[in-house]
């Protein structure tokens, strides 16, 4: 049976496939182990999770009438070793990133394979470098931290038949051509049309970029969790929806613009059956604020928790994402609060690469992650675009916020931006 995208994943096709192409969109997740792996069971359990998933199953074609899903019941996946040239641990360590960096910009839609791949490097006799790669039409955030959870979990027994079974993802794409033909209103559809129309995104001179081939810039930084649910249980509201208001505030300073525009991006998994299903369930929406010197913070966070506590009651409908501006992709923790991942008895270090691809416009991504008692963010953006410098700024500009927002009494942007 043949399965046609969603709007938005054929928005994130265009990037990829046709004549728009600009490379890969893929998610990608890593992980440093440490202590003595076992490469075989760690096999198993991968071989395991394509059972579990149909969407790891599937693969994309296209015909006349455009691109397509299929899912198959092959023989699964499993976990490909790679094997290093380099001698000693830092030579190895390097030489697995690298590699790394490449594979997960590597297209992986249309070639009729799984759109999920792992792989392992072995860097010293208890140091394993592992990776897996999905492509961003078959994939979302929440898929990528599910994953995450049930791999850990299959690693201790690959045999386990104790883990919760939800919806399939040929269920979830069934149910959504279902709710199109027959239950989008011309309500719900004006809701969405008024609300995009007041949030396009800001008017912004064409970039001037260099003829060179861009690269994606990466940079990674870290917030307090303490702190973040602190602001965030202050205001009623959400470790996300903080996140996003600062985000906003940080591309204002650093720019030098007040009109930001930035996107949220939710998976759709609001009914109890979708809640373990892997795929493509993103749906989100741009919110647009221009700022001004005299706002204060408690005036910025309760407009986004009321914006998006609105926006959650017709979220099912949205399903237009268009990368543009600003993006923010947000991970929760899982597990219990404070409490960092493992692999049976291996600690386990996170690596993360994202997607690549060549853009004239002025796009920055952000995934953000619960990790322990930190929430990671990494920016990635145009190389020909920004600095290296603008990336790391919005790390020192969040964590600024942060710290004034805890210790003044409702600071104003001015008070926020002040060196």
């Amino acid at each position: 049976m043949k399965y046609r995208l969603t709007i938005t994943q054929n928005t994130y096709a265009r990037m990829e496939v046709g004549e728009g192409k600009r490379g890969s969109i893929n998610l990608s997740n890593g992980f440093l182990l440490k202590g003595k792996c076992d490469v075989e069971r760690l096999d198993r359990a991968v071989k395991a999770l394509h059972k579990r998933h149909d969407a790891m199953r599937m693969s994309m074609s296209e015909d006349s009438e455009g691109l397509y899903f299929e899912f198959n019941d092959e023989e699964p996946y499993g976990l490909e070793m790679i094997e290093l040239r380099s001698e000693g641990r830092d030579e190895r360590f390097k030489e697995a990133y690298a590699d790394a960096s490449n594979r997960v910009r590597t297209p992986v839609s249309l070639d009729k394979k799984s759109m999920y791949r792992y792989w392992i490097y072995k860097i010293t006799d208890e140091e394993y470098m592992l990776y897996y790669v999905a492509n961003h039409l078959a994939t979302d955030g929440g898929s990528m931290a599910l994953l995450n959870a049930e791999l850990a979990k299959l690693y201790e027994d690959p045999d386990r038949i104790d883990l919760p079974v939800y919806a399939s993802f040929a269920d979830f794409l069934g149910e959504r051509e279902r709710l199109y033909r027959e239950k989008f209103t011309e309500e719900e559809k004006k809701y969405w049309d008024d609300r995009m129309a007041g949030y396009e995104n800001p008017k912004m001179e064409p970039p001037k970029v260099q003829e060179t081939e861009s690269t994606m810039q990466y940079g990674r930084f870290t917030v307090p969790l303490e702190k973040l649910e602190k602001i965030s249980r202050s205001m009623r509201s959400s470790n996300f929806n903080v996140l996003f208001t600062l985000i906003q505030l940080a591309a204002a300073e650093l720019t030098g613009q007040n009109d930001i525009a930035l996107r949220y991006a939710f998976a759709n998994r609001f009914k109890k059956k979708f809640q373990g299903t892997i795929g493509f369930l993103t749906h989100g929406v741009t919110i647009r604020h221009i700022f001004s010197p005299e706002e204060r913070w408690s005036e910025l966070a309760v407009l986004q928790r009321d914006t998006m506590n609105h926006d959650m009651k017709h979220l099912t409908f949205s399903d237009c994402i268009e990368v543009k501006e600003y993006l923010l992709s947000y991970i929760p923790n899982n597990g219990k609060k404070s409490e960092k991942m493992k692999f049976g008895d291996l600690d386990v270090e996170p690596l993360v690469f994202h997607s690549h691809f060549t853009s004239g416009r002025r796009y920055v991504g952000f995934v953000a992650v619960e990790h322990g008692e930190d929430l990671y963010v990494t920016p990635y953006c145009d190389n020909r675009l920004y600095g290296r410098e603008f990336v790391l700024g919005l790390g020192r500009c969040i964590n600024k916020y942060v710290d004034r927002i805890l210790a003044m009494e409702d600071p104003t942007v001015e008070d926020l931006f002040r060196e």
